[in-house]
């Protein structure tokens, strides 16, 4: 696609200043997902008497609807970004407690039913908010801290009634010799309970109403390593730390179903892993192994457990080639994004890259058996219409912030 430089509509901006491995990526990744649904899930779908191309008539609708985010949110500018996470925080969360009241889908009350049989999840689509919002309280901490740095040895002058000046006086700035504080200010300290307390409020549905202990993990996991980059002290890392051996001690006491799976993982009654784990086994590494015949033994080889469909139908050469593909996707977006001073660009960006390779870990691990299952789609891929939109709201949001030209801001 040919567009000269001196052009200003904005999609030849758009296209000059767009990161093209990130797109070219997301564009490969999403066809091959479109094929890999179609080829997993048309047995499942006749047994279930929805017909045939009943899941690749559903992933057809999603992908143009992400596609479509992934464009708008890849085009805004960053202050608009942080309206609408801003926006989009409230009624999400009030989403993700509403799902209490809707029907059970496989055991959980995860999702909210619209129209036409279809089905939204909204802790998926919060991530990315999720992100953004944990990430602009990090940076205002960090501005907090920068001025206390600088205003520290800050004077400030004393006027009579007629604006003469009549003493030198120190500004009035707790130190830590005067005062033991783990925060430098007032204003520091309640950003700082701010965010714990999102991380504790969002703990508290995903565990205690939700019961989704792996979507509990990548939030962990987003909230981790945004505090990671953005250098807070050792001492809330090591909050941090505390709060999540504690948060383990409650799931194990408190929800039956995780301590089920741990006693569980590596029986032969996992019936879907052995399935999977016997398909990768007996796959040929060039030609597949068709004899298994994952999809008529598997419910979730279109879901869950798709990179070992992948295996059976394409090869372990072909899986190997998208697990590269993958590594080069977040390698990328992390060398790009370590050159960028700003705190909540870096924040925002570590934050949804590390849950996206997260995720692409625990389904690959889970599938492998390394790990015990855990319903994790893989990016891109896998048939889920809130995954796949929220992934491609999640990359948009990543080449907005990382733009070389951007000529909007």
């Amino acid at each position: 696609m040919l567009m000269k430089r001196t052009e200003n509509s904005l999609l030849s901006k758009w296209w000059l200043a767009v990161d093209k491995t990130v797109l070219f990526t997301v564009l490969a990744l999403s066809v091959f997902g479109v094929f890999m649904v179609w080829d997993t899930s048309t047995y499942l779908a006749k047994r279930l008497g929805y017909g045939e191309f009943f899941y690749v008539k559903k992933m057809l609708l999603y992908v143009p609807i992400g596609l479509s985010m992934f464009w708008i949110s890849s085009c805004i500018r960053t202050r608009w970004i942080r309206s609408g996470a801003l926006l989009a925080f409230p009624f999400l969360t009030i989403a993700m407690v509403a799902t209490v009241f809707f029907a059970e889908t496989k055991g959980a009350r995860r999702w909210i039913a619209i129209s036409g049989g279809f089905k939204i999840q909204p802790s998926e689509l919060m991530k990315p908010v999720f992100a953004i919002v944990v990430a602009m309280i990090l940076a205002r901490i960090k501005d907090l801290h920068k001025n206390y740095k600088s205003n520290v040895n800050a004077t400030s002058k004393d006027e009579d009634d007629f604006g003469n000046e009549t003493r030198e006086s120190k500004i009035d700035i707790p130190t830590k010799k005067s005062c033991f504080c783990i925060w430098k200010s007032a204003r520091e300290r309640n950003y700082i309970l701010l965010l714990l307390g999102i991380f504790a409020m969002f703990a508290g549905i995903l565990l205690g109403i939700q019961k989704d202990f792996g979507m509990t993990l990548t939030y962990g996991i987003i909230f981790a390593s945004e505090v990671f980059v953005a250098g807070l002290s050792w001492f809330w890392i090591s909050v941090l730390c505390g709060m999540s051996v504690l948060g383990l001690f409650m799931v194990l006491k408190f929800v039956p179903h995780v301590v089920t799976r741990l006693q569980t993982f590596g029986d032969d009654g996992a019936y879907q892993l052995s399935k999977s784990l016997n398909a990768i086994r007996e796959s040929n590494i060039f030609f597949g192994g068709h004899g298994n015949n994952l999809k008529t033994l598997i419910p979730d080889v279109h879901t869950d457990f798709i990179f070992a469909g992948i295996v059976e139908e394409l090869s372990p050469v072909v899986a190997a080639l998208i697990i590269s593909v993958f590594f080069v996707f977040i390698s990328h977006i992390l060398n790009v994004v370590k050159e960028k001073k700003n705190c909540f660009v870096v924040c925002s960006v570590v934050g949804i890259t590390s849950y996206i390779a997260f995720q692409i870990l625990v389904n690959i691990a889970s599938t492998l058996g390394f790990i015990p299952t855990k319903g994790m789609t893989l990016p891109f891929i896998s048939y889920g219409g809130s995954s796949f939109i929220s992934s491609c709201i999640a990359v948009g949001i990543i080449l907005s912030l990382l733009q070389e030209q951007n000529l909007r801001r």
